[in-house]
């Protein structure tokens, strides 16, 4: 008598893939430009339902008449650790990152800040965020080099004054301030203070005679929350010789799970997301399981 069960081959994966997230579009519709999410330490699907269950009402111990699945919930998780500033916008649940143009190399590089009365050393400042675009929170770096620029003015007025701008009297020197233009940053030391507090100070860079600052990427989150839906696609990296499985989801809803450590020492930046799955419409269904020949 032959033995069936031991003719079988069984399927044993360990899981690994890739991910991929193609994000609709304020319309509505998906873009069919599917983005790689990159290195992803977890994924996984759940499917949890809610029941109704009957009992009889006659008799000393109740005999089960009904037990019906009135609702099925399909959700995924992914953890990401491909630190990107399109996985932290699907994190924060925010827009895509906006391109912050770039500086002609022509311009003279101005920004204003703002100096309070209780200014110490201890306090830095961001340019940036005056001129050049009124950003709030100014520009990452300037990448300039020092002997670059012709010159460096500092100009002032009074806080709230709307008279124009004039130089610092006395006059600010090289030893009043600290100007680190790889994080944009400037800090005024204890002789440049009693010249600048209280004031509105520009700082202008004339002629920095360089070839351009490069524009960069920026994600702003806002306070009002948009819904992001989107189609996940997992392309399964199977074993040799094994039955691997690609899952297409046409639509979710993607959402936070967790928390993403900014610092650690013993923690990569990873951004945990869950995506509970829709009914997508167009006669599609909700996903669609690939069993990928060997």
């Amino acid at each position: 008598m032959v033995n069936l069960t031991s003719e079988h081959k069984p399927i044993i994966q360990l899981g690994a893939g890739a991910l991929f997230i193609d994000r609709y579009t304020d319309n509505g519709d998906v873009r069919g430009a599917e983005r790689y999410i990159g290195d992803t330490t977890a994924a996984s699907i759940s499917a949890t339902v809610e029941r109704t269950t009957v009992y009889s009402g006659d008799g000393a111990v109740a005999t089960k008449l009904v037990d019906r699945v009135r609702q099925i919930d399909r959700t995924m998780s992914i953890t990401v650790q491909d630190a990107t500033l399109d996985n932290f916008a699907l994190f924060m649940m925010a827009d895509r990152p906006e391109k912050v143009a770039a500086l002609d190399s022509s311009m003279d590089i101005s920004t204003v800040i703002r100096v309070p009365e209780h200014v110490t050393e201890r306090h830095y400042f961001q340019l940036g965020a005056g001129s050049l675009g009124a950003t709030p929170a100014g520009r990452p770096k300037f990448d300039l080099r020092e002997r670059a620029i012709a010159t460096t003015a500092i100009l002032s007025r009074p806080i709230g004054s709307t008279t124009a701008f004039s130089t610092v009297v006395p006059t600010m020197r090289d030893e009043d301030y600290e100007l680190d233009l790889k994080t944009a940053r400037v800090r005024f030391t204890a002789a440049g203070i009693a010249k600048v507090k209280g004031r509105e100070i520009e700082i202008v860079m004339n002629n920095p005679n360089i070839d351009g600052v490069p524009a960069f990427d920026r994600v702003s989150v806002g306070a009002e929350v948009k819904q992001i839906r989107v189609a996940v696609r997992y392309i399964e990296d199977s074993d040799p010789g094994m039955e691997g499985r690609n899952i297409y989801i046409p639509r979710a809803t993607l959402s936070p799970a967790g928390e993403a450590a900014l610092k650690s020492r013993d923690t990569p930046q990873q951004f945990p997301l869950q995506l509970a799955i829709e009914a997508p419409g167009g006669g599609l269904d909700q996903m669609y399981i690939d069993g990928v020949p060997e």
